[in-house]
């Protein structure tokens, strides 16, 4: 193996973002777990609006994150994400992070 090799850099830079990402989303699902995040659609609603603009994005990474670590009940996620962008946004948005989620899942 050559270290100067582009392919075996690539793999450690994605190695490395797969680690971060997985300490990341333990640390969401700790703190969720703590704050009752998820014990209501409706305490996980406002917890989303309160992101303004950036709400979708930050549905998107919680759905990931509840396919990754599957202790975080996803009828929750599911429910909020049609309660607060409507039936067919929450669905697009339900159906990419999901996923996506699935993805990294697998890799992992």
């Amino acid at each position: 193996m050559d270290p100067n090799n582009p392919v075996n850099n690539l793999i450690k830079i994605m190695n490395f973002t797969m680690y971060a990402v997985l300490i990341g989303a333990a640390a969401f699902a700790v703190y969720s777990y703590k704050s009752g995040l998820f014990s209501s659609v409706e305490t996980f609603r406002q917890f989303i609006v309160g992101f303004g603009i950036w709400a979708p994005l930050i549905f998107l990474l919680i759905q990931i994150v509840q396919v990754i670590i599957p202790v975080l009940p996803g009828a929750v996620t599911y429910a909020a994400g049609v309660l607060i962008f409507g039936v067919w946004m929450g669905l697009v948005y339900n159906y990419i992070g999901v996923c996506i989620g699935s993805t990294a899942a697998f890799i992992l």
